[in-house]
């Protein structure tokens, strides 16, 4: 009886290590990328502070290594998926006088000297079909922010104008795209863009301040 229980204990234990060995799927190797060089993020969790984008439903393997990913039901995907030009539009928040001054005094604060890319258009950077027209450096897995610096649509800005172009009616859009990689494993892109009207310019301008991306679980 002892001998058949130490078999059983031992075969357990195997059992675990082969589990461990070849259960982990792919979404939970993938270390999610991120641009937030204004710490943006900060603001899904602090109570009280202006929120300018989405949230998610997340899993993770490894919290440490960024083995995070995102959650999507498969109505979810295909509706992400499928909105192309439309841009799918994951979150909003357009400016009044209050909102205005507090992220121009946010941004201020920041002091950050980085330079962002900024585009009179977005259908081309948010469609799907955008990635196999800039290059084949450019993968599923690159983030979009990267993208647009390296593109010639992307006219690179300093960042501290953002402080100067906060005003009433301004808006935050965070935008959701799905790409897909050789093996049609999905990664949600999450980019968040300001859009302002510049006085000396006939169109809105988009400032591309966000930019992640995490691989997709679909159930």
């Amino acid at each position: 009886m002892q001998f058949n229980i130490f078999k059983i204990l031992v075969l357990t234990f195997l059992i675990g290590l082969s589990s461990l060995a070849f259960g982990t799927e792919w979404y939970e190797k993938f270390s999610f990328k991120i641009n937030d060089q204004f710490d943006l993020t900060m603001f899904h969790a602090v109570p009280g502070n202006e929120r300018i984008m989405g949230t998610f439903r997340t899993g993770h393997r490894v919290v440490t290594a960024g083995q995070i990913y995102v959650i999507f039901s498969q109505a979810e995907l295909q509706r992400i998926e499928t909105a192309g030009n439309r841009k799918y539009i994951h979150y909003e928040n357009i400016l009044d006088s209050k909102k205005a001054t507090f992220w121009k005094n946010t941004f201020a604060k920041r002091g950050v000297i980085v330079r962002i890319p900024s585009v009179v258009s977005i259908a081309g950077v948010i469609a799907n079909r955008y990635f196999p027209t800039v290059g084949k450096a450019f993968t599923a897995t690159t983030l979009f922010i990267d993208v647009l610096l390296a593109s010639r649509d992307g006219v690179k800005k300093d960042a501290r104008e953002l402080s100067g172009i906060m005003s009433k009616g301004g808006k935050f859009t965070n935008y959701l795209t799905i790409q897909r990689n050789q093996n049609n494993h999905p990664f949600v892109h999450s980019d968040v863009f300001y859009q302002a009207k510049i006085a000396e310019e006939p169109k809105p301008r988009f400032y591309l301040i966000y930019s992640s991306v995490h691989a997709v679980k679909v159930e």
